[in-house]
This record gives structure tokens, sequence and C-alpha cells, in this order.
């Protein structure tokens, strides 16, 4: 080895020399990143010239992908999740995830007794969301206690729910006690008790 430089100048002397080039392939780096909160990426690091990288995006629960950007544009540069291409140069790359919807039924067990509020039947909310769920008896009813997805009761006739999974209310209602007033005319009938 006379030089590890790419130029090199030689002095030719009589009778003349071989000069042999070595080269080697050139080495890229490819940065994949994403929010961690949000998911993953795998498939990141140093390629070869021509070398095909595959990059595969993971969302974190709660969380879908979206798309690919270029690192240092910005710019959108693919959509599927799990995506290769040949490396002609460094390159950074960024998956961009964002919260998915979850649905949110919530129902009388019998629209006859009462109502609810919402009243949503598979309704998409995006993941984390707070939403006001109430039930409304009819007259003659009264509220008795929902079930929820897992067949928890629960008691509270109005609460606050955040949707952290595909969620189900179902409200049971009961008759409402009936006020009996009674009277008596003669007191020396009697008493009521």
């Amino acid at each position: 080895v006379v030089s590890t430089s790419a130029t090199y100048y030689y002095t030719v002397e009589i009778g003349g020399a071989n000069l042999v080039a070595y080269f080697t392939e050139s080495e890229f780096t490819v940065t994949a990143s994403a929010d961690p909160a949000q998911g993953s990426v795998s498939g990141g690091g140093k390629y070869l010239y021509g070398a095909t990288a595959t990059l595969t995006a993971t969302p974190a629960y709660g969380y879908k992908f979206k798309e690919w950007h270029d690192g240092t544009a910005g710019t959108v540069v693919a959509e599927p999740a799990s995506r290769s291409f040949s490396v002609k140069q460094d390159t950074l790359i960024k998956a961009i995830f964002e919260e998915r919807d979850f649905s949110l039924t919530v129902r009388s067990a019998n629209p006859l007794h009462g109502t609810v509020v919402p009243d949503e039947n598979g309704v998409g909310h995006k993941y984390k969301s707070w939403v006001d769920i109430k039930a409304v008896p009819n007259s003659g009813y009264a509220f008795d206690y929902w079930v929820d997805e897992n067949g928890n009761k629960i008691a509270t006739q109005d609460f606050s729910c955040q949707i952290l999974g595909d969620t189900t209310f179902v409200v049971y209602f009961k008759p409402a006690p009936i006020p009996v007033q009674m009277e008596v005319n003669d007191l020396a009938m009697g008493s009521i008790t």
C-alpha cells in the first residue's frame, strides 16, 4: 500500500511500475425515528450503497400509523407502515402516527324504560378523550345501574368516561316507587303504620 488517498501522485521511473487501485463500497446511515410515546421504528442502521433497507413502523396502543416523512424536508415520502428502498445516501426518515378512534356504544337495555345521552352505537372517539354519559329514565322508571363491556356494574347515574379502548355501556332502569298517601278518617277506628 503506497497511499490511502483518493488522489496519488507518482513519478514514473525508467522501467515503469504497476499500480493497482482498490476500492471499498460506500457505507451510508439510515436514521429512522418516531415519537416514542406514539410508536417505534425498526430497520435503521448502516447500509452499503445499493443495499435494500426495510423500515417498519409499529404504533403504540391508542395510535395508528399515518405516513413517513423525509427527516430533513418534512415531506411525505411513503404511506405503508413497512417500506423498503435502495440506499444511495445518508437518509433521515420519521414515522408519523396519529391517535386512533375507538368505538363507544351507549344504550338502554329497554328503551321503553329510559334513554341515554349520548345515544351512540359504535361512534368513534379519539384515544384518551372524555365523554359524559347520562341515564334519563322515562316517567314511571328510575335509574338502577350501568353495565360495561366487561360485565362490571356502575351505580352512578351520570359519569364521565375516558376512552381507552372500544367501550360499551348498557343502562338498566327499574320501576319507580309509587308514592301512596293514606289517611285515617276516624282515629277512633284505628291508625296506619
